[in-house]
């Protein structure tokens, strides 16, 4: 889907954990230079401080049915794990530590 939308000069957004950080080795040099990747990590004390605002907005992108799972701590055990693979595998990462305000220039 990605191929076929860079292929047709056409802009995709693809997010959440169906890309794997190794993601760049599917795709050729052809299609590495349309593609810009960022993955949003959020700082501890972020998380703390706005924990009430993650909940509130979990169901934005997709509806989730069961949400007793997540807690505080399942939250920050799963950033911190998203932001060492981050680090592993050298891709682009957008600290958010004040606030939730995301401008990527393209």
């Amino acid at each position: 889907m990605i191929k076929t939308a860079i292929e047709n000069g056409q802009n995709l957004i693809v997010e959440g954990c169906y890309i794997p950080f190794d993601w760049q080795k599917d795709f050729g040099s052809e299609y590495l230079e349309d593609i810009k990747y960022f993955c949003l990590v959020m700082s501890e004390e972020y998380i703390r401080n706005h924990f009430a605002d993650i909940k509130k907005y979990a169901n934005a992108i997709e509806n989730r049915l069961d949400e007793e799972w997540c807690t505080i701590e399942s939250v920050l055990a799963d950033n911190t794990e998203i932001l060492a693979l981050a680090q592993k595998y050298d891709v682009n990462y957008i600290l958010i530590e004040d606030k939730y305000e995301i401008n990527i220039e393209l």
